[in-house]
């Protein structure tokens, strides 16, 4: 880009020199930076050149155009927001617009842009739940083993005959007992009164 200072360095009475070679700034508003952050890139330069001066933005080798403002002093500014997660180079040069007629006039700079990659966002944590009340479970009913499981019939308890007999009421096997004695008796004495 051609800049025409030679009437106002004239009319100021500035000699027409170069600026030392640390006068030529480049800065960057964020460095490192993030991957999609947009970054400033701004060069600072004074230009004393007789018939003017170009310059030279470049990030990683191909030119970008910067928007220049100033009068002697000027700034060149870039704005970027692509660059890649990595390193970058960036370099800003200036120099006189007729090649060889000051070889003194110009000034470079050049810087290295660190991109990060963006970290992922932090998951949002769950919203509070309200704690349900334990249900009751039910209590489980005793199990019994086979061997001790009861016998669905009881069996009768053993009663003798005697506990069996009630007053008043003759016992079946009692009274024929007592008959067949009766009867023993009573042949035995009718064969006594027959030998006689």
């Amino acid at each position: 880009m051609k800049i025409a200072v030679l009437a106002a360095a004239v009319a100021a009475g500035i000699p027409v020199v170069a600026l030392a070679a640390g006068e030529t700034t480049l800065v960057s508003s964020a460095n490192p930076s993030y991957e999609g952050q947009q970054v400033t890139l701004t060069a600072t330069y004074t230009v004393y050149c007789a018939d003017g001066a170009s310059t030279a933005f470049t990030i990683d080798g191909q030119p970008v155009r910067p928007v220049i403002s100033g009068a002697h002093t000027f700034t060149a500014t870039v704005q970027v927001a692509s660059l890649a997660a990595g390193r970058h180079s960036v370099a800003f040069a200036w120099h006189a617009d007729q090649p060889g007629t000051d070889v003194s006039c110009g000034g470079s700079a050049t810087l290295t842009q660190v991109v990060l990659v963006r970290p992922s966002p932090k998951p949002k944590p769950p919203p509070p739940t309200s704690a349900a009340p334990p249900s009751a479970s039910p209590s489980p009913s005793p199990q019994t083993s086979p061997a001790e499981s009861p016998s669905p019939v009881a069996s009768a308890p053993r009663v003798s005959r005697t506990a069996m007999a009630q007053p008043g009421v003759p016992d079946p096997a009692v009274s024929a007992g007592a008959l067949a004695i009766y009867l023993l008796v009573a042949v035995a004495a009718l064969a006594v009164s027959r030998r006689f």
